[in-house]
């Protein structure tokens, strides 16, 4: 063979060119007039073969780690259980999310005083974090050895995932260690806004859903926001509690006196006319306890339903309420005359303008117990049906009158996506506000 032939051959692997000396190339003779030339390739020569000795040393060292670093039985299943099924997490996860639930929540309140109470706590919890830390970095070496498998295909489906949880459990521990730094406590752990990219589903997401981070908001941090709650169509029988929580959430203190001889006259004015028409699109929410918590009222056609009010069930709540008599002698001609009116200003109708009702041609109203908990979540659970049902129904807006008054539900509906349209001096300054669906 020559030597360029020798140069052209398929790389060697480090034994069979150790092994086989034979196969190196060697000097041949020359003429003198080739010798600058023939000095020059022999140094490429050398040049190269030294290159492929180094490479296969590079790839046998490689293999050798790989046969010592492949994935053990305990690796595979920490990935089972982190990937467990669909929507049920295996042990090792349950535990996992646990721990890192408690480390957060149940953290010392000092951390770095000498207090023999907080002494203990502080070391409890810098115990768990130690194994929690401990099944973090089990997770990161599994990662580690899954990328040493001979699957490529395989790895190439996996390997987002399981990097994904590795990174989120890092991100927890992350957190946990700036906790625990009593120099950077102070400092914002993470600011900014969440791309929508962010929002992943599985054990990532639960265990984003306990750090403070932008949309993420736990679910596990307060045992009052696990309460189930249930949304229904309303019921006649219902109406009991409707007007009960209609009284309490929207009470007049100028119209306490009239209140106290008619105490149903607030809601007959407000929500009487809903009720007495079709309840086709009207929802209760109620908690665990079957209690109901609040309930939201819509008419599909709102100029349809205030000429209904105008003509027909105003007129008619005014005579019912001014027309009765009482027995009580107490109660004279004066004030008599004085309810009347109260009466008169209670039932004042009133017209939206008709753009309103081009626009957003459904009226929506809501209301919940003052003495709620959490009452802007609930009132999420309960409009996410009230919108399905009105979309099914192919409304596209939807409005509310509002009282200028009553800051904290005017506040609330801007909360859940309403927004300012107008305002019309009836009585009260009233507030329209409307959202497209």
């Amino acid at each position: 063979l020559t030597r360029n032939q020798i140069l052209i051959e398929p790389m060697e692997t480090l034994s069979s060119t150790v092994s086989t000396p034979q196969m190196s190339p060697k000097p041949a003779l020359v003429n003198s007039e080739d010798d600058s030339q023939d000095g020059s390739q022999l140094t490429t020569s050398k040049t190269l073969k030294q290159t492929i000795i180094i490479q296969d040393q590079m790839e046998c060292e490689i293999s050798s780690s790989i046969m010592n670093d492949s994935l053990t039985i305990d690796d595979l299943r920490l990935l089972v259980d982190l990937f467990y099924l669909p929507y049920e997490h295996g042990q090792i996860a349950i535990q996992l999310l646990q721990e890192f639930h408690w480390l957060k929540v149940d953290k010392p309140s000092q951390l770095h005083t000498n207090t023999r109470q907080n002494s203990t706590k502080t070391e409890e919890w810098r115990s768990r974090l130690l194994k929690f830390n401990s099944i973090r970095k089990s997770i990161g070496k599994m990662v580690q050895r899954l990328t040493t498998i001979q699957n490529r295909s395989l790895l190439y489906e996996l390997y987002n995932y399981a990097s994904d949880i590795n990174s989120t459990i890092s991100l927890c521990s992350q957190y946990l260690k700036w906790t625990d730094d009593s120099q950077k406590r102070t400092s914002v752990f993470m600011a900014g806004d969440q791309e929508p990219w962010v929002n992943r589903g599985g054990l990532s997401a639960e265990f984003l859903n306990v750090l403070p981070i932008g949309m993420y908001q736990s679910i596990l941090r307060d045992q009052k926001s696990l309460s189930i709650y249930t949304v229904r169509p309303m019921l006649s029988s219902d109406d009991p509690v409707l007007y009960d929580i209609y009284t309490q959430s929207s009470f007049n203190h100028s119209y306490s006196d009239l209140l106290s001889q008619y105490p149903d006259i607030i809601a007959d004015k407000s929500i009487g006319g809903y009720l007495m028409l079709d309840r086709d699109c009207c929802f209760v929410i109620e908690d665990s306890k079957d209690s109901i918590c609040g309930f939201c009222l819509t008419t599909l056609d709102s100029h349809l339903f205030d000429k209904h009010l105008q003509h027909t069930y105003i007129p008619q709540m005014i005579q019912t309420y001014t027309s009765d008599k009482h027995d009580n002698s107490s109660i004279t001609t004066t004030t008599t005359n004085a309810n009347n009116s109260q009466i008169q200003k209670i039932f004042e109708p009133f017209t939206c303008p008709l753009w309103l009702y081009e626009r957003f041609p459904t009226r929506l109203q809501f209301y919940f117990y003052p003495q709620c908990d959490n009452i802007q979540i609930i009132c999420q659970k309960l409009l996410k049906t009230v919108f399905g049902s009105l979309k099914q129904r192919g409304i596209q807006g939807c409005h509310s009158i509002l009282s200028e008054s009553d800051c904290t539900t005017h506040q609330l509906y801007l909360n859940v996506g309403f927004l300012d349209l107008s305002s019309m001096d009836i009585n009260d300054q009233l507030i329209i506000v409307g959202k497209r669906l």
